[in-house]
C-alpha cells in the first residue's frame, strides 16, 4: 500500500470519528447549533477522503479528484463558519462560498480544460488557509480573556493553517507539467502534519463545546436569576480576584454595598412583583452607571455590592454619589413613577494583610451609618468613625 493511501485512510477515520464525536457533543451538551455544523464540517472531509482512497488525478478520474477538492474546501469553510457561529461574529456566508465557487472554477479550469498540477495541488490548500485564518479571527472574538481550550485553538488552528499555506506554495510552485522534487516536498510536508492536527481539531472542537457549557453551568450558579448580575457566590469570587489583583499590582480598590430604602414599604404598597422591578430597576441603573471593569453583585435580599478596581478615595466618592443622585432624581415605573433611593457605605483597601471579606465589613458598617442618619446617603468609612457622609441633595 503507498503512503499516501495510507494518509488516505488514516484521514478518512479521523473525519469519520470527528463528525460523530461532534454530534455526541451536540446532543450531550446543549445542543449548540455550532457543533451541528462542524459535524458537517468533518462529513464533507470523510467524504473527500473516501474519494482520494481509491483516486488519482493520473487515473483518468478528473471529476471525481474535482468534487474531492471542492469537500475539502466545504469542510473547512463549515469549521469556520462554526466559529464564527459560536462567537456570534458575523458568519461571511457570501464572501465565504463566493470564494469557494471562484476556486471551484480555477480548479475545474486546471483540471478539465488546461491541465496544470500546480494549480492541481495548490489551490486547495490556499483557499483552506485562508479560511482558516477566518476561522482564528472567529476564536478571537470574544470580549474576554480566551480560555484555556481557546488558546489551544487558535495555537492548533494556526498551525493547521501555516501547513496549509506552505503546501499551497509548495504545490503552486511546481508549475504545469509538475516537479518531482517539489511534489516529494509536498507530499511529506502534508503527509507528517495532517493526520495529527487533524485529530487535534476534532478533539479541540469536542472539548470547546463542552467547555462552553461548563462555562454557562458556572456563570448560571453565580447568577442571580431575577436581576441578572452575579449572585453571592458569582460576587465573592469575583471582588477576591479583584482584590488579589490589587494588591500584586499595588493599586486601590473601592467596596460599596448598596441597600434599596424602605423596601419593604415597596413591597407592601406594590405586592412582590413591584419588589421584584424595583430590584430589576436598581441593578440595571447601577449596571449602566458602572464601568465594564467594575463588580456588581446583588448579596440578597435589597443588598447590592460594587467592587471599583482601580479606584481611589475621591474617585470612588464621586462615582458612588453621582450614582446615587441620579437614582434619586429619575421616576421609576416599578414604584408608580416616584423616585426610588438607596443608601451606601464605602470602604477602601488599606494593606496587604487585610481580605475582601474586611473590607465587605467596613463598607456594611459604613452603610450601617447611612441608615441611620436618614438614607439616602453615601457614608466613606474611616479608621474610628466615618471620615465623610454626604447628606440627601
Amino acid at each position: 500500500m503507498k503512503p499516501t493511501l495510507y494518509l488516505a485512510v488514516a484521514l478518512f477515520l479521523i473525519s469519520a470519528m470527528s463528525s460523530v464525536m461532534l454530534m455526541v457533543a451536540w446532543r450531550r451538551f446543549g445542543k449548540p447549533p455550532h457543533a451541528v455544523t462542524w459535524s458537517i464540517g468533518f462529513a464533507c472531509a470523510t467524504m473527500m477522503f473516501a474519494i482520494r482512497i481509491g483516486v488519482r488525478p493520473e487515473e483518468g478520474h478528473p471529476l471525481l479528484w474535482l468534487s474531492a477538492n471542492g469537500l475539502g474546501m466545504l469542510s473547512a469553510v463549515f469549521l469556520t463558519v462554526g466559529h464564527r457561529q459560536r462567537v456570534g461574529a458575523p458568519l461571511l456566508l457570501v464572501p465565504l462560498f463566493a470564494g469557494w465557487i471562484a476556486a471551484m472554477v480555477v480548479l475545474g479550469y486546471a483540471t478539465l480544460i488546461s491541465p496544470h498540477v500546480g494549480m492541481q495541488r495548490g489551490v486547495g490548500p490556499g483557499y483552506a488557509a485562508i479560511v482558516i485564518a477566518l476561522g482564528v479571527h472567529g476564536l478571537l472574538q470574544v470580549d474576554r480573556r480566551l480560555t484555556a481550550v481557546e488558546l489551544a485553538g487558535v495555537y492548533v488552528l494556526g498551525l493547521f493553517g501555516a501547513i496549509e499555506a506552505a503546501s499551497f506554495v509548495f504545490g503552486l510552485a511546481q508549475g504545469q507539467a509538475g516537479d518531482p522534487a517539489l511534489m516529494e516536498v509536498y507530499s511529506n510536508t502534508r503527509a507528517l502534519a495532517l493526520p495529527a492536527l487533524h485529530a487535534c481539531v476534532g478533539i479541540f472542537l469536542a472539548f470547546l463545546v463542552a467547555d462552553d457549557l461548563a462555562t454557562q453551568m458556572r456563570q448560571l450558579a453565580s447568577t442571580d436569576p431575577l436581576t441578572g448580575i452575579a449572585n453571592r457566590r458569582g460576587f465573592e469570587i469575583a471582588a477576591a480576584g479583584e482584590f488579589a489583583r490589587a494588591v500584586r499590582r499595588r493599586q486601590p480598590l473601592a467596596v460599596v454595598i448598596a441597600d434599596i430604602d424602605r423596601f419593604k414599604a415597596i413591597n407592601d404598597v406594590h405586592g412582590h412583583d413591584g419588589g421584584d422591578r424595583a430590584l430589576q430597576a436598581f441593578a440595571d441603573h447601577c449596571r449602566q452607571a458602572l464601568r465594564g471593569q467594575d463588580v456588581l453583585g446583588r448579596l440578597g435580599g435589597e443588598e447590592f455590592a460594587i467592587v471599583l478596581p482601580d479606584t481611589g478615595c475621591g474617585e470612588a466618592m464621586a462615582k458612588i454619589e453621582a450614582l446615587r443622585l441620579s437614582l434619586s432624581a429619575c421616576r421609576c415605573p416599578a414604584v408608580a413613577g416616584k423616585a426610588m433611593t438607596a443608601s451606601f457605605g464605602v470602604a477602601m483597601r488599606e494593606n496587604e494583610d487585610e481580605s475582601i471579606g474586611d473590607i465587605l465589613r467596613r463598607a456594611d458598617q459604613a452603610l450601617y451609618f447611612s441608615k441611620r442618619r436618614g438614607r439616602n446617603r453615601s457614608t466613606l468609612y474611616g479608621e474610628e468613625t466615618p471620615k465623610r457622609i454626604v447628606r440627601a441633595a
